[in-house]
């Protein structure tokens, strides 16, 4: 899944088990990890720029402060 952030002119991907953020600039190499160690299946971002990350490996969904490492589960999270 890939969401544009139009404020940071870069994309949010969830690749894997990981969440990456590339910018849009050119000369960008590496991207910078904003979250690992999750099964990462959707991504979406509010207003507010809270990150909403779909762990499909804990049946849950995670709201993520930009630059937070642990997030709020905010559904799921009660088995398969």
């Amino acid at each position: 899944d890939v969401l544009i952030d139009k404020e940071t002119d870069s994309l949010i991907i969830c690749e894997g088990r990981r969440v990456v953020r590339w910018s849009r600039r050119s000369g960008t190499t590496k991207g910078e990890i904003l979250i690992d160690n999750i099964d990462c299946y959707g991504i979406a971002m509010d207003e507010q720029r809270y990150l909403y990350v779909s762990d499909a490996g804990k049946h849950e969904v995670r709201r993520y402060k930009l630059g937070e490492k642990n997030g709020t589960r905010v559904a799921g999270g009660n088995g398969e």
